[in-house]
């Protein structure tokens, strides 16, 4: 996590879960990271690891022993996941804003009752529930919405949850000035943006402000409308990003590489591009295959092995690699010098990678130590 800015909590429930895109962007500009139960499993599915695993890990899929982060099991019924989750928020941070992922899809009445749980949580705070069809902020009398991440024609709705007094809402088809929106009474379902910035205020009550994705796009560009607020850079210096640790699911604290995603410091949505550094006797992720995207790696320095087609085979500076869906692959540096690889590949919210135990070494390199494999 490299943040910027003020504090952001990330946090990640067990409902539909994330594209493993939306989640690494938001992790990315994250200050802390929760899992509860099965969101757990989503942050490993992205290859990144929460600071805190909790829950009664009823719906976890993996092995609460593989996982490098703090885990704190709470068997208690009395509160939900999501309630559990939000009492692990440290109280030294001051967040200003949170982000909820995996709180919609599956049950209805797990996404109701998430509503209601984020409607009181955290009052004086930027808090929306995302996920891969729509975004929806809470507004209440201590939190006014001023959003800038829109496109004009976005469908968007105004759903009162408690009686919501005086809403002023510009920027919208069918403004609003010192409305009153309750149930039973006036709502604000399907207005649309009439610019790129809208704002929502109330006097008291609760009201939340669902933007839905344009439906064209939710299977190719969901994540257009996050990195559009961000600051788009044409050249990107050295100095003005950092090598981020990259923890592997169910590693220890040797096996993990360094990285640079240069795309997401460029702005951009629809590429991927990341410089992974490989030190002697690690690897850079588990052996796997993706289901929809094809990836280009391209040796910038040092060399390693990929095990690629079936075979271990050493690439050195110059070499260009490629991989195709559903073709199992990894990298490995058995040499004692780091090895830098460029990685390009198309953002597909559709991939899901699979994962499973990493072949033997081979013959050339000498005996060397297992690595652990994956569970669960």
């Amino acid at each position: 996590m490299t943040p910027s800015g003020p504090s952001l909590c990330l946090i990640v429930l067990g409902g539909e879960p994330p594209a493993p895109a939306l989640l690494e962007y938001w992790y990315g500009r994250a200050t802390f990271a929760i899992g509860a139960d099965g969101g757990v499993d989503a942050f490993l599915q992205a290859g990144v690891m929460p600071n805190v695993a909790i829950g009664d890990f009823d719906s976890f899929q993996g092995d609460l022993n593989t996982l490098t982060c703090r885990v704190d099991v709470k068997e208690q019924q009395d509160s939900t996941d999501f309630e559990k989750a939000l009492g692990a928020v440290p109280e030294n941070i001051p967040f200003h804003h949170f982000v909820i992922l995996g709180a919609t899809g599956g049950r209805l009445d797990h996404s109701l009752t998430n509503l209601l749980i984020a409607g009181r949580a955290f009052p004086e705070s930027r808090f929306e529930i995302i996920d891969d069809q729509q975004r929806v902020i809470r507004v209440n009398a201590e939190w006014a919405l001023h959003e800038e991440r829109v496109e004009s024609g976005q469908t968007i709705s105004l759903v009162p949850f408690d009686t919501a007094t005086g809403v002023s809402a510009t920027g919208l088809h069918w403004p609003l000035n010192d409305a009153t929106l309750r149930i039973g009474g006036l709502l604000g379902q399907s207005n649309m943006a009439d610019s790129e910035s809208i704002s929502v205020s109330i006097s008291s009550g609760l009201l939340f402000v669902i933007l839905n994705m344009p439906g064209e796009r939710r299977a190719t560009d969901r994540l257009k409308l996050f990195i559009m607020s961000e600051k788009r850079s044409h050249i990107v210096r050295p100095d003005d990003h950092e090598w981020t640790e990259k923890f592997i699911p169910a590693a220890t604290a040797d096996r993990r590489g360094l990285y640079k995603k240069l795309s997401s410091h460029h702005g951009l949505s629809q590429l991927e591009a990341r410089l992974t550094r490989i030190p002697p006797g690690e690897s850079n992720t588990w052996f796997h295959t993706h289901s929809h995207c094809e990836e280009w790696f391209y040796v910038t320095a040092g060399c390693c092995h990929a095990h690629i087609n079936g075979a271990w085979q050493e690439i050195q500076t110059g070499d260009s690699i490629a991989t195709w869906p559903g073709e199992w692959h990894t990298f490995r540096n058995f040499g004692d010098i780091d090895c830098d690889i460029l990685m390009v590949g198309v953002e597909n919210p559709n991939d899901r990678a699979t994962r499973k135990a990493e072949p033997n070494a081979p013959a050339e390199v000498g005996p060397q130590p297992d690595p652990e494999q994956p569970k669960g």
